[in-house]
């Protein structure tokens, strides 16, 4: 059983303790291994220890030890991908299992298999949130780019812009303030790539799949007739009348994909009768992008002009 003081501690911390924590509260080391043994507590990052089960869902895991680690390191800011898990904005394509903060203090940077803690050539601007240090959404997302890619820093940048978190401004500002830095460029091409009509993850990597392959798309188009809006598509293929929708679910199962299933299949059948065509995308078809490619291409060729 967990010492109550301990599991009180645990709760006032984001369910999280450190070693110290525990000896302060006269817990040994041994007693420390009984409960890690005995799965009441569990390692997240060196010294620092969860009450509750280890977390399903990658981002959740990014969110756990980025929270571990500002635990651990006062002097230290979360930056990166894991400003942005904590700050909820979409991430894509980063290391979800290293969390990654920056130095107030100008320590040397140091980093391990759970964490990485870097001296910062630039201070960037750092806020409170809910109690923790977090570098600002712009420099959060220009640092995703650098490190991770041109790809992963559009999606975040895209959700961010979505939802009013940043300005294109913003974001250029802090590529200004760092120019010279490594892989700098990644972020400058990111933001030119950004456009806050993407909803979702899916709909920006398609955006880019398309555009790389010469497919040029208009998101969130609207179908009218006269000034009746009859629908909204994720994208229209500039000049036809192929409209392309990404949809967030592998598969529609049971009673909740049926009734989806059913809603797109009645607007579809409202904007048909007008000469428009529909080609859907789920997450699967990202892992064979030059046969999505394919079908997509040759349905626009196909479709009526428009």
């Amino acid at each position: 059983m967990i010492d109550p003081a301990l599991v009180q501690l645990a709760a006032e911390q984001s369910m999280l303790f450190r070693r110290a924590d525990a000896e302060q509260l006269g817990v040994t080391d041994f007693d420390l291994r009984q409960m890690v043994r005995s799965r009441l507590c569990r390692p997240v990052i060196r010294s620092v220890y969860s009450v509750m089960p280890k977390p399903a869902l990658p981002s959740e895991r990014l969110v756990e030890k980025t929270l571990a680690m500002l635990l651990a390191n006062p002097h230290v800011a979360a930056a990166g991908r894991s400003a942005l898990a904590l700050l909820d904005v979409d991430l894509f394509g980063v290391n979800y299992e290293k969390a990654q903060g920056i130095w107030l203090n100008k320590c040397a940077t140091r980093s391990t298999t759970d964490l990485v803690i870097r001296r910062p050539l630039v201070m960037p601007a750092v806020s409170d949130v809910d109690g923790h240090l977090v570098v600002t959404a712009p420099w959060a997302i220009v640092d995703v780019a650098r490190d991770a890619g041109v790809v992963a820093g559009t999606v975040s940048a895209d959700n961010a812009l979505h939802h009013k978190r940043v300005t294109v401004e913003e974001l250029e500002d802090v590529i200004r303030a760092q120019r010279g830095a490594s892989r700098i460029s990644r972020a400058t091409r990111a933001v030119e790539l950004s456009d806050r009509r993407s909803e979702s993850v899916g709909e920006t990597r398609l955006r880019l799949l398309l555009q790389s392959a010469g497919i040029d798309v208009e998101p969130q188009f609207k179908v009218t007739v006269g000034k009746r809006v009859l629908a909204r598509a994720d994208f229209r293929v500039k000049g036809t009348r192929l409209l392309i929708e990404f949809d967030g679910m592998v598969k529609y199962r049971g009673d909740e994909g049926a009734d989806v299933l059913a809603r797109e299949k009645r607007r579809e059948d409202v904007v048909r009768p007008h000469g428009w065509t529909f080609e859907r995308v789920v997450h699967t078809d990202f892992d064979q992008p030059r046969v999505l490619i394919a079908r997509l291409r040759s349905a626009a060729d196909n479709a009526p002009d428009g």
